[in-house]
């Protein structure tokens, strides 16, 4: 039975890895389809027994299709629902729920998203920090770097003298 978990699994990360392209469905596809091709193979067993084969005889194959037929449709429901997802979450959503802020955009100041309680600031907001060309002089570290030779912004931390010891240091006899 860890068999068919480790394929769900397997299912859900080729929907999630190509989630709307179309490589994404036909991964899903091929994935549903081996196990229909497995459950129609599965049901010839009556007719192998039929013709005389001896292994046939012995398997009973309703409990495995009581399994098998529900397990399908769920790993294709939840494969094609996987792959459907978006790939990158909307401009105007919280970056922590995805909870559509579009309507409190205009608010001025900081928004707070009715979702999850989260902080968003907006353009009007005295804590927004923009992007782009007003940080043109910071690093990718948000260290600034002097564009001329001069005095600099980054300060030098030197280490500290050693603290004096607690316990004087022993005299020679």
């Amino acid at each position: 039975m860890i068999a068919f978990t480790i394929y769900a699994f397997l299912v859900g990360y080729l929907a999630l890895r190509w989630r709307r392209r179309l490589l994404g469905y036909l991964l899903v596809s091929v994935c549903v389809g081996l196990l229909v091709a497995l459950a129609w193979a599965h049901a010839q067993i009556p007719r192998l027994a039929e013709q005389g084969w001896r292994l046939a005889r012995n398997i009973d194959i309703l409990p495995f299709q009581a399994v098998l037929y529900p397990y399908i449709v769920c790993t294709a429901g939840i494969g094609y629902f996987m792959v459907s997802l978006p790939r990158r979450r909307p401009l105007d959503s919280c970056w922590h729920c995805r909870y559509d802020l579009s309507a409190h955009l205009g608010e001025p100041g900081v928004i707070v998203c009715p979702e999850c309680g989260r902080e968003h600031c907006t353009a009007d907001s005295p804590r927004y920090r923009r992007s782009g060309e007003d940080r043109a002089q910071l690093s990718s570290s948000d260290i600034a770097i002097p564009a001329e030779p001069g005095p600099t912004l980054i300060r030098t931390v030197l280490p500290s003298p050693a603290p004096p010891s607690a316990f004087p240091a022993a005299s020679d006899p």
